[in-house]
């Protein structure tokens, strides 16, 4: 079950009515009886995004799925392009850094959570050295880090 946080003090207007209580509950109850995935009016084709910024497949059977029966869609990929299944200790790297991006290019697999790590270290060396070299700058005022793009397109 997904939890949507409400604002303090918001009241749901259904609060406390029953569909023995409230007939617009009994007819929405009735309408949404067993139907469920595909059935349900707010199914959408089995594809959500996670807390986490990555993306959900419905793949109720499958052994990394988790209790509603979803599978990170990179460990399906992963999958696919090794045609075996992922081990446990195995991770998966998307390159471009984005969560949601699983196409086949961008997603690497490494052995272990340490090798990820070291993986994720080697990045952050690089970072620094384009920092150095005035192609990553750092902004006092917002407290990030920007590309300068006509350094890069001066070496």
């Amino acid at each position: 079950m997904i939890n949507i946080p409400f604002k303090k003090g918001y009241i749901p207007w259904n609060k406390g009515l029953t569909k023995e209580t409230h007939p617009s509950v009994k007819s929405m109850s009735e309408k949404m009886k067993n139907k469920f995935g595909e059935k349900n009016a707010n199914w959408k084709g089995g594809k959500i995004r996670s807390g986490h910024g990555y993306w959900l497949i419905k793949k109720n059977n499958h052994p990394r799925s988790n209790i509603n029966g979803y599978v990170f869609e990179q460990i399906l990929v992963a999958e696919r392009m090794l045609d075996r299944p992922l081990k446990l200790e195995e991770r998966i790297q998307h390159i471009d850094g984005n969560g949601l991006n699983n196409e086949e290019e961008n997603l690497y697999v490494l052995e272990n959570a340490s090798k990820h790590m070291k993986l994720h270290s080697q990045l952050e060396k690089v970072s620094f050295e384009l920092v150095k070299k005035g192609i990553i700058k750092f902004n006092r005022e917002r407290g990030e880090y920007f590309a300068t793009m006509e350094k890069m397109r001066n070496d």
